[in-house]
Formats: structure tokens, C-alpha cells, sequence
């Protein structure tokens, strides 16, 4: 996996390593149900919510992300992504209703 810190491991080489095509991948997310937000937003509550993720046993490899790593945490890049992309829905449609 490309990238010299986690911070590009999870901001693009997670997302990358799922080797599917940005519509495909929003299709399948959108028929799931996992981590749909409440209709507010509250920014202390994401906070929390990435804390929880990087406060996970081994979220900080020792050396290298490896597969094991790519396979636990890969999951997880799909629920914030849902999750985002709901609060990004709910935003707008605030704005624009």
C-alpha cells in the first residue's frame, strides 16, 4: 500500500485497497443500513467517534500496515464513509429544502 503515514493509509490507501469503482462502492454502501447518523449533527459526536476508532488495539501498527490490518480496519473505512456521506446528505437538504 502506497503512502509514507497513516494519516494516507486511511485518508486514500484503505479506500484505494478495496479495488471498486466509486459508483459500485456507493451503491453497495447505500444499501446498507450500518452507521446511519441521527438527522443532527453534533461535531462533539464525530469527535467521539473517531477517538473510539483510533483508541482500538492495534489502530497504530508497529511497522507497516499489512493485510491483517487492511482486513479489520477496512470495514470500518465503510462505515465512516456511510456515515459522512449521511451527514453530508442531511446537510444539504438543510440548506436546500
Amino acid at each position: 500500500m502506497r503512502g509514507r503515514n497513516l494519516h494516507s493509509v486511511w485518508d486514500s490507501g484503505l479506500i484505494r485497497n478495496l479495488n471498486e469503482d466509486a459508483q459500485s462502492m456507493a451503491a453497495r454502501l447505500q444499501s446498507t443500513s450500518m452507521g446511519t447518523p441521527s438527522r443532527s449533527f453534533d461535531p462533539a459526536i464525530a469527535a467521539q467517534e473517531s477517538c473510539a476508532i483510533v483508541s482500538q488495539p492495534e489502530f497504530y501498527p508497529k511497522c507497516l500496515v499489512d493485510v491483517p490490518y487492511i482486513k479489520r480496519f477496512a470495514p470500518v473505512v465503510e462505515s465512516q464513509l456511510t456515515i459522512a456521506g449521511a451527514r453530508l446528505a442531511n446537510a444539504l437538504n438543510a440548506v436546500f429544502k
